[in-house]
């Protein structure tokens, strides 16, 4: 059995998890929902909403899954333009 699945956030995006579920904080900021999720191997998520449309950043490379999910690159490769973003 493996500790990876797929998670899909609360507006619909599908997420590949590895290493198991986030910690998950949300906010809102300039009128738009910001959801953070962190996860215990160490790879930070961050979706902006801009009502239907989602800007996503993460600490590390990502890629899109054949089942339709997004997630880090496995190895956790760095992303060098990643700004975290905490809650205020």
């Amino acid at each position: 059995m493996t500790d990876e699945q797929v998670f899909k956030t609360p507006n619909g995006i599908s997420i590949h998890t590895p290493g198991g579920l986030p910690k998950i904080e949300q906010w809102q900021e300039k009128g738009n929902l910001i959801e953070r999720y962190e996860y215990a191997n160490g790879w930070i998520l961050i979706i902006e909403w801009h009502g239907k449309q989602a800007h996503i950043d993460t600490n590390v490379s990502s890629t899109n899954y054949p089942d339709g999910s997004m997630g880090p690159i496995p190895g956790l490769p760095k992303n060098p333009d990643f700004v975290d973003r905490h809650k205020p």
